[in-house]
């Protein structure tokens, strides 16, 4: 497993973020850690506020989770695969 998805894997499971701050430093160095923490922590704060108002959204136009169900593998497996290529 590349350094980004096990950079993701732990970013998301819960009561893995001890593992960021490590993960960050060793692929990015030290030198700018500050500003990498505080984008990475923007971005998942983002992800984490749009993700499920843009769920219920779908639900709620299309009545059901299916559409969300299979939005979520495709938008994530791309990212996945840029991350670690």
């Amino acid at each position: 497993m590349s350094r980004s998805s096990l950079f993701g894997v732990a970013s998301s499971a819960r009561g893995c973020t001890i593992a960021r701050p490590a993960m960050l430093a060793d692929a990015y160095g030290v030198r700018d850690y500050a500003t990498l923490a505080a984008l990475v922590g923007i971005a998942l704060t983002a992800a984490k506020t749009v993700g499920p108002v843009t769920a219920g959204l779908a639900r709620t136009v299309t009545g059901t989770y299916t559409a969300v169900l299979l939005a979520v593998p495709q938008a994530v497996f791309p990212l996945v695969n840029a991350l670690s290529g």
